[in-house]
C-alpha cells in the first residue's frame, strides 16, 4: 500500500485541457520509462500524492489536479524561442525522435540547473 516513505513505480497518461474543451495528451509514463519517486518526500505535487496514498499494486483510477492546485495557468510568457541547432544529435540532424511538439525535454538553465521544457510549436 502506498504511503509514507513507500518507493512508487507507476505508469500514466497525463492529460490536460486542450483547445475546444477536448483534452490532450501532454506527458506519458510507460512500463519501459516508468514514474519512480518516494512517496510523502516533497517530490510530487501534494494533491498528487494525494490521490495515490493508500492505493495498493495494480490499481488503475483517473483523478483530476486543478491548475491552481499544480503549475498555475498557462503563461505565454514562460514560452521561449530558442534555435533548432540546439536540438541536433551527434551526427549534425535535427532530433525528430526526442524533439517534436508535445514532447518534454530536459534542460539546464544558465545557472545549471535542469528544467523539463515542452515543444509547443
Amino acid at each position: 500500500m502506498i504511503q509514507k516513505e513507500t518507493v512508487v513505480t507507476c505508469i500514466y497518461d497525463l492529460f490536460v485541457d486542450g483547445e475546444k474543451g477536448k483534452e490532450e495528451l501532454m506527458e506519458r509514463a510507460t512500463a519501459q520509462h516508468p514514474l519512480v519517486y518516494c512517496h510523502g518526500e516533497g517530490m510530487m505535487l501534494p494533491k498528487f500524492e494525494e490521490a495515490l496514498l493508500g492505493k495498493e499494486k495494480g490499481d488503475k483510477f483517473d483523478f483530476r489536479i486543478g491548475c491552481e492546485d499544480a503549475y498555475g495557468e498557462y503563461d505565454t510568457d514562460g514560452v521561449m524561442e530558442l534555435d533548432k541547432q540546439l536540438f541536433f544529435n551527434g551526427d549534425g540532424e535535427f532530433d525528430s525522435e526526442r524533439v517534436y511538439v508535445g514532447a518534454v525535454v530536459p534542460m539546464n538553465t544558465q545557472d545549471g540547473q535542469i528544467v523539463n521544457a515542452m515543444v509547443v510549436e
